[in-house]
């Protein structure tokens, strides 16, 4: 009796993970509400405390626009196999993630299924800082001629995180000279240029016709005072709600493009007290500098642990 009881139970928590939950996003892909939609997308397991979440998103007319997995239920972080698709079907790129950042091979098509782009992405050694590597090995024009061949040659790039669109030379796999590119619908636009895949100088235009120099494509959020100053602040401020607990735990959060901290995620937890303890704290430091991009403010993640070592 107890062997078949464990049986149902094991059944029931089965069923409750295998229920499905569908998402409404708008064309920039945000939440929307239903009828105001772009596409849908339709989680599985979102229950599931443990995770994966697998998800499939569709188009307006219900072809497949992607399939993939992430590593939280809010389905915001890309952890593993990911495929994206034209709405005729044909695979439009085929990659990898790991911690929501591209990692390893990725390849590219145009919507005729002709192929477009074969590269490889290596991510930054720091999970908060440095630029994701992009090799390009070899690329097709939209004529189908093949311009990068063994990494050398003329090309089009997209940014996957952001959607801006660039071209130039690729020397090595690497760029190399100038670039140029835009985004926003055109309405910011930059130039840059490249020494063995190292960028010199970078100049963006914004919207209302400002430039922004820089050195660096992308600048994540930092303390102002300093990584040693912010977790002063947190020994000195956490307040540990339970006595002898010890762990560590896992927060990601957004620094928006005025230096506040919001959006908080909890990637691993002690106990619910010590996740909103820590989430308290946080909020309340005061000396953020926003990220960067291309020279211009940003709203970007930060990930940090915490460790508790005693509480009393």
């Amino acid at each position: 009796m107890k062997k078949l009881l464990s049986l149902l139970a094991l059944t029931a928590l089965t069923l409750v993970y295998s229920q499905s939950k569908t998402n409404f996003l708008d064309a920039n892909f945000a939440p929307t509400a239903e009828g105001k939609h772009a596409y849908y997308q339709i989680a599985e397991n979102p229950e599931n405390p443990e995770g994966p979440y697998p998800a499939k998103t569709y188009f307006l007319s219900g072809k497949l626009f992607s399939e993939a997995t992430y590593e939280d239920s809010q389905l915001r972080y890309k952890q593993g196999a990911y495929t994206s698709y034209y709405e005729n079907g044909n695979v439009k790129s085929r990659c990898s993630y790991d911690k929501n950042r591209l990692n390893g091979k990725y390849e590219t098509w145009y919507e005729s299924g002709a192929r477009r782009s074969e590269e490889e992405y290596f991510p930054p050694a720091k999970p908060n800082g440095g630029t994701t590597v992009q090799k390009v090995w070899n690329f097709w024009d939209s004529d189908h001629v093949q311009t990068v061949t063994d990494g050398n040659g003329q090309c089009e790039l997209r940014d996957t995180e952001f959607g801006d669109i660039c071209s130039g030379t690729i020397k090595n796999a690497m760029k190399d000279g100038r670039w140029t590119g835009s985004y926003k619908n055109n309405s910011i636009s930059y130039i840059e240029d490249y020494a063995d895949g190292k960028l010199v100088s970078g100049v963006t235009t914004d919207e209302k016709g400002k430039k922004h120099n820089y050195t660096i494509v992308l600048e994540h959020p930092k303390p102002k005072k300093g990584i040693q100053d912010f977790y002063q602040y947190i020994g000195q401020n956490f307040r540990s709600p339970k006595p002898n607990v010890t762990g560590l735990m896992l927060l990601r959060f957004v620094i928006d493009s005025y230096g506040d901290a919001t959006d908080f995620k909890v990637l691993k937890s002690i106990d619910d007290a010590f996740d909103r303890e820590g989430i308290r704290v946080i909020k309340r430091y005061p000396d953020w500098e926003s990220g960067k991009y291309r020279g211009m403010d940003v709203r970007l993640e930060y990930t940090i642990p915490i460790r508790i070592t005693e509480s009393k």
